[in-house]
Order: structure tokens, then sequence, then C-alpha cells
């Protein structure tokens, strides 16, 4: 007979679906056209539909490739080096050509001059919105506590109805 709920066991189904043996999956049929699966901006070749709609909806081919942390713009890893310097390395003897990995003014930006306001403004600004955390912490909180308080008085009144006083 079945097995649950009077269904035949797996074995004694028939398969009416198309991939019911290896040798009759196609992937053109099974995951489109190649057409239908390649990117028109980047040419690259996804094995499913789906693939493609999410690399074209989310621009994945049109972003940049590696975005700067906001912490190391504007510093340079290594220091400066003048035209016309020779030093050695594992590979030979290097003679500095031009080193254009830092931008033009380089040690030249000059600083605000309303510098220290602009950091007191942002410490203000960063004081505020800890408090405003600690502010929705500590109403979480609260009312977190009125809640457990309600339900242990609910649960003590219940028990003392359902004992007829005795505890």
């Amino acid at each position: 007979k079945g097995t649950k709920k009077g269904r035949p066991k797996k074995s004694a189904r028939k398969s009416t679906s198309p991939r019911a043996s290896p040798a009759s999956c196609s992937k053109e049929r099974d995951y489109g056209p190649l057409g239908d699966r390649t990117c028109p901006l980047c040419k690259k070749v996804f094995t499913i539909v789906t693939g493609l709609a999410y690399h074209l909806e989310h621009q994945v081919c049109q972003r940049t490739k590696k975005r700067v942390s906001a912490d190391i713009i504007g510093t340079v890893p290594f220091e400066i080096l003048n035209p016309g310097e020779v030093f050695s390395t594992k590979y030979g003897v290097v003679r500095v050509v031009k080193d254009d990995r830092a931008g033009k003014d380089f040690g030249k930006t000059k600083i605000a001059k309303n510098y220290k306001d602009l950091k007191k403004k942002f410490q203000r600004i960063r004081d505020r919105n800890a408090n405003r955390k600690n502010k929705v912490y500590m109403f979480v909180a609260k009312k977190s506590r009125q809640k457990r308080d309600i339900l242990l008085q609910n649960y003590l009144h219940y028990k003392s109805q359902n004992t007829n006083g005795r505890m």
C-alpha cells in the first residue's frame, strides 16, 4: 500500500518529469538558450537565467573592482621617491624615473582654518548619537522588565486560583 498520508512509496510513483534520465538532460533546455544567459555588457555566461537577472539588476559588472577605505584615502604606504634615486632590490639595481603614486598636491594640502570647530561639531554629533542609542536601549530594557513583571503577576494569580490558595 502506501506510506504516510496514503501516498504510494517513491519507487511505486511514476515520474512525469522530462528529466527522467541523465542522458535526456540538455543545458539549453534546462537552463535557457546561451544568448539568454549571457551578459550584454561583460559577455559573462551564466548557468541559469536568474543568475544573469541578478547580475544585471545589481549592476555587478559596472561596479568598481575595489573600493578604497575612507581611512587610507590620502595616505601613501611607501615614502615618496625622488627622480634620479638609485637603490637595489632582489631583482637588481633600480633607478627612479618618476614616482606618480601620490597626487600632485600630496603633502601640500592645507588644513581648514576652522578645523577645531569641525572637530568639536563632529564629537558633539557623535556623543549625541551615542546618547540616543543608550536611551533607546534603556527604554527597551525598561519595557522588557515591565512585561516580565506582568507575566509573573499573571502566572502567580493563575496559580493561586487553580490551587485554591494552596501554593
